[in-house]
């Protein structure tokens, strides 16, 4: 399908522009910097108009008008004069029903739409958006994600009117699938929605975007899912490159040393296990938790047997070089350690299906 974007390098035209690419649709791209009449061009050459440009923070507030509702009228013209069938996603705002410059212009745009599905065959989708945020989205301009993060990955102080007050997000990448999606629709609703949409306040949202940043101290990674998931991935994104990497304390002892670093709620922890020449480390068991070893370097004995029947042990020689390397499975209820039979560090990575806690330790000696 050939697909035109309008505001295709805008915060959600790029991402629809790469993720309409990758599923093989031909994009043209239409911008501030063309024409009108390439415009009408491109509408006539297009099977498919993703209409996303428009003003939401202009210098003259006569743009609302002329872009928001007027380019809008232009697109709606242009498809009525086409003898092709066209299908038209429109990118509205949820500020459609109030009754500011904006909201109302996005209301005009929206009108014109709703006349052009009832009066011709074009395929018309309209989607209402709330404070869409993710990655690459303008810091200081309409999104207080995009501020936020920016300015708490600078360690710089951010300002909160009123804690409580509630906003609605919906991440970039849904809107996109969404639109996406809604080129395969046969017979497509008027009216559309993205989902999920999240919920939150201003204060609940201003210390998720602090346990991201909190976590390169804690190693605690907000729940991978859902709003916490996609807060990270875009606070990340904003990252200042000399911030992109940082150290982890290594602890250090006489058998090696043991470096944590990450702990993710409800899913564990992973760390990284050095033992030194002729040491050995473990020598415990868990009643439930389970671990994974994965041998990354070095010379290693690997001994398990079943709690209270030494005579049962089993070994493992593992030899780690870099051509490949072993995955081991710590059953609970067996004793295990590993002994570093080698002349230089053994390196094994360790991830743990709970986080360690002395109040619940689950690790005992025998």
């Amino acid at each position: 399908m050939k697909v035109l974007v309008t505001g295709s390098s805008g915060f959600i035209g790029q991402h629809l522009v790469r993720a309409l690419k990758r599923r093989g649709h031909e994009v043209l791209l239409f911008d501030r910097e063309n024409t009108a009449d390439e415009l009408l061009r491109d509408i006539e050459e297009a099977d498919a108009i993703c209409h996303l440009a428009g003003e939401n923070r202009p210098q003259d507030i006569a743009a609302f008008e002329r872009v928001n509702h007027g380019l809008t009228e232009t697109i709606c013209a242009a498809i009525r004069a086409s003898k092709k069938q066209k299908r038209l996603l429109f990118a509205s705002s949820i500020q459609a029903d109030l009754n500011n410059p904006y909201g109302v212009s996005k209301k005009e745009a929206e009108a014109c739409i709703e006349r052009l599905s009832e009066e011709t065959n074009a395929l018309c989708s309209i989607f209402r958006l709330p404070n869409v945020f993710g990655k690459g989205c303008r810091p200081f301009y309409n999104s207080v994600v995009a501020t936020w993060c920016y300015q708490i990955a600078r360690g710089e102080k951010t300002t909160i009117s009123d804690p409580a007050a509630k906003i609605r997000l919906v991440y970039v990448c849904d809107v996109v699938d969404a639109f996406v999606a809604a080129l395969d629709e046969v017979t497509p609703p008027l009216l559309m929605e993205v989902s999920p949409v999240y919920g939150t306040t201003l204060g609940e949202l201003d210390n998720l975007i602090r346990q991201c940043a909190d976590s390169r101290l804690t190693r605690e990674i907000p729940v991978q899912e859902g709003l916490s998931k996609k807060m990270y991935a875009t606070y990340v994104s904003y990252l200042p490159f000399e911030a992109v990497s940082y150290d982890i304390k290594v602890a250090k002892e006489l058998r090696g040393s043991f470096n944590e670093i990450i702990r993710l709620s409800n899913m564990g922890q992973v760390s990284i296990n050095v033992i030194a020449p002729h040491k050995t480390k473990g020598g415990h068991y868990h009643e439930t938790k389970i671990e994974k070893f994965v041998f990354l370097s070095g010379h290693c004995i690997y001994r398990m047997y079943p709690v209270g029947h030494p005579e049962e042990v089993l070994e493992k020689e593992i030899v780690s070089d870099g051509n490949y390397y072993t995955a081991i499975d710590v059953t609970p209820g067996y004793f295990h350690e590993i002994e570093n039979v080698g002349d230089t560090d053994a390196v094994t990575l360790i991830w743990a299906s709970e986080e360690y806690s002395d109040a619940l330790p689950d690790t005992y000696r025998e």
